[in-house]
């Protein structure tokens, strides 16, 4: 949590970075709208946990999944293609740190789930999930099939390499890995190059004034959102904080794919120009950050 919550920490100064503005003041306007949005996704978990927790997971299968397309086609600077053909990739990539726990660890899975909605695992009967895996499964399979035929082995090995983290390692730590050292990094690395602040920096391949920057950006919505988590499990009298954290990072996924979806709609349209109109960043400061 520690490694991941400041990915999306930044979210209010994303919409003027893709506009070309460097974003330093703070609107509260977009603030309110972001915090409120949040707040109603956590009342929602809680006055109708079953269904709310439901929809919440499905959203997070689609941000996990389209932020692994997106990420890779601003890597490859690859043309736009059509959202059919990413729909194999956000359906495996993203299914992998929801569905892949869920069937392969139903135990553990539950306890958590347990926390959050004692009626969550009865309608998660072991069929749907079989089902669910089997969808992600051959999503896989077609993602890295598409990657292979199209020369791109180091795709079809990430690929690869998360199936294997999630189909090894228990779900806490194989989620922990995942967002901290994974989603969270590229996400981060992406922002680093949307940020108009740093092209001079990132075309000399310098690091650590875009890190900076940002560390100070997101430095307090994070304390914020750990304080919220630490306040729940105090309210909850529970020993762990695991449930949560979970519902805190369930309800700010909702504004945050919000925001993501305005970045990845850039993605999508290749390496041009952003709607701002400022030319994108070279090639050789994409490289540095990866």
């Amino acid at each position: 949590m520690l490694l991941g919550l400041p990915h999306g920490a930044v979210d209010h100064l994303v919409p003027d970075w893709v506009a070309g503005r460097p974003g330093r003041a703070v609107r509260p306007v977009l603030l309110a709208g972001y915090a409120a949005t949040a707040a109603s996704a956590w009342c929602a978990l809680h006055l109708a946990p079953v269904v709310s927790l439901l929809a919440l997971l499905a959203v997070s299968w689609v941000h996990f999944g389209t932020g692994e397309v997106a990420y890779d086609a601003e890597r490859s600077a690859r043309p736009s293609r059509s959202a059919w053909r990413d729909v194999p990739a956000v359906l495996g990539l993203g299914g992998l740190p929801i569905a892949v726990p869920l069937a392969r660890w139903p135990g553990e899975s539950d306890r958590v789930l347990s926390a959050l909605s004692p009626g969550l695992p009865g309608v998660l009967t072991g069929g749907v999930r079989q089902v669910l895996l089997a969808v992600v499964g051959v999503a896989v399979l077609a993602t890295v099939v598409d990657a292979i035929v199209r020369r791109r082995p180091q795709w079809a090995a990430e690929v690869v390499l998360l199936t294997g983290l999630f189909l090894v390692a228990p779900p806490a730590a194989a989620f922990g890995a995942y967002f901290g050292g994974w989603h969270a990094v590229r996400h981060i690395g992406r922002l680093l190059l949307l940020d108009p602040r740093n092209a001079a920096d990132l075309a000399l391949g310098r690091l650590r004034g875009p890190v900076r920057r940002y560390a100070a950006a997101a430095a307090i919505p994070t304390v914020v959102a750990l304080a919220g988590i630490v306040l729940l499990a105090v309210a909850a009298q529970r020993p762990g904080w695991t449930a949560a954290a979970l519902a805190v990072l369930l309800s700010l996924t909702v504004p945050h794919m919000a925001v993501v979806a305005v970045l990845d709609r850039r993605a999508h349209r290749g390496p041009g120009v952003p709607p701002g109109g400022s030319p994108a960043l070279p090639r050789s400061a994409g490289a540095d950050i990866r």
